[in-house]
């Protein structure tokens, strides 16, 4: 079945994760959600031996997150990135900056109206680019983009969640347990 749509994008600040446990605080909703684009750069190599392939390996490699959004507020952005929001409503950049890990979930809707829940345990974004444009005769929306980078949690070494509806055994019950909270 085709995925059609996604929405609902919220974040965690990932605050423990060691050999112990894990732990976020609570989520974080923006509204306005255009794209998520997940890529691996994993690869898949094969060891030759007695004049052939003789076995093959596969590695995660990098794990890339763009998400492109209508808008993101000042107070999401400062948390994401590690930034300041004054008191008087700046928004403060430093070098000293340091942006947190954290999760991050979307709902993607499929075809046939269920949908597939997408959780990624352990996202650290980068400083996006700021382009501004002049107005024209028509209206020319620009919408935000932010790059980040998944890693595994060092708890457990996952990285991903999903829940696809269409799954055997998902209940309504299952859904929401999922969808409330990181773990």
């Amino acid at each position: 079945m085709s995925q059609i749509g996604v929405s609902d994008f919220k974040y965690a600040v990932l605050s423990k994760d060691d050999k112990e446990g894990v732990s976020y605080g609570e989520w974080n909703a923006i509204p306005g959600l255009v794209s998520v684009d997940i890529k691996s750069s994993g690869s898949v190599s094969t060891n030759y031996a007695d004049n052939g392939p003789f076995e093959t390996a596969s590695n995660l490699g990098d794990i890339t997150i763009s998400i492109e959004q209508a808008e993101l507020p000042d107070k999401d952005r400062a948390v994401l990135l590690g930034h300041q929001l004054g008191a008087n409503g700046e928004m403060i950049y430093s070098s000293d900056d340091v942006a947190p890990y954290v999760a991050i979930a979307m709902k993607g809707k499929n075809a046939d109206g269920t949908a597939k829940h997408v959780k990624l345990l352990k996202v650290k974004f980068s400083e996006p680019a700021d382009s501004f444009v002049t107005e024209k005769g028509s209206v020319d929306f620009k919408n935000f983009s932010v790059e980040g980078k998944a890693s595994c949690r060092l708890y457990d070494h996952q990285w991903k969640r999903t829940l696809d509806e269409r799954n055997t055994g998902v209940t309504p019950e299952g859904i929401a347990a999922f969808t409330a909270s990181v773990e």
